[in-house]
């Protein structure tokens, strides 16, 4: 055992914060990367990841593709309303509308070209259980058979609530100095030591 590598355990998917095994792992290495962004630009060598919007962003759209080639990575951004199809994620649903493709058709495809997909969708607002249960983003989890990054979904929004985590235990780390000074990022919250 002694020399002997641990690997963190890899992500299949990150749609919620529950999807991730040890958040204060992950702070550290996030304040590590906002403290040198191409430390770790060979990190994603020869790997891409296909963004893809249902919904346009501005912010999202440019960070995640910062990010991406931050660490080496090829992006390929995809616009759904504005450059492809409208999808269909309903199963079973006859095809004879403005969707022409079905999600379970057109996911596997793009879990060919892409090592990660990250998607940014919105709430339908036309059905509360299908916003609650996250028909979009479970539909391409389950079909694109690599792992997929939730860049805002129905109801959650899992990089915004790590990069809340992250401004927190940096203004705790400023105004507390001299309670973290093994350099450990934690985020107290009432009763709780995260």
């Amino acid at each position: 055992m002694t020399g002997e590598t641990i690997k963190p355990p890899i992500l299949k998917q990150f749609i919620s914060v529950h999807d991730v095994p040890d958040i204060d792992s992950l702070v550290k290495k996030a304040l590590d990367c906002k403290a040198d962004p191409l430390k770790n630009k060979s990190l994603g060598l020869n790997k891409r990841i296909g963004c893809l919007f249902l919904n346009p962003s501005m912010r999202t759209r440019l960070s995640t593709q910062i990010a991406a080639q931050n660490l080496g990575m090829d992006v390929i951004v995809f616009n759904v309303g504005n450059e492809g199809w409208a999808l269909e994620f309903e199963e079973e649903a006859i095809m004879s509308g403005s969707t022409v493709e079905h999600v379970k058709d057109a996911a596997p495809i793009m879990g060919k070209y892409f090592d990660i997909l990250a998607i940014r969708t919105f709430p339908s607002l036309k059905n509360r259980d299908d916003d609650y249960s996250e028909l979009f983003m479970n539909q391409f989890v389950k079909y694109a058979g690599i792992p997929v990054v939730s860049l805002e979904s129905a109801t959650l929004h899992p990089l915004q609530s790590l990069t809340d985590v992250i401004t927190i235990t940096e203004e705790n780390q400023k105004s507390n100095s001299d309670k973290y000074r093994d350099n450990k990022p934690r985020l107290y919250l009432p009763g709780r030591l995260m």
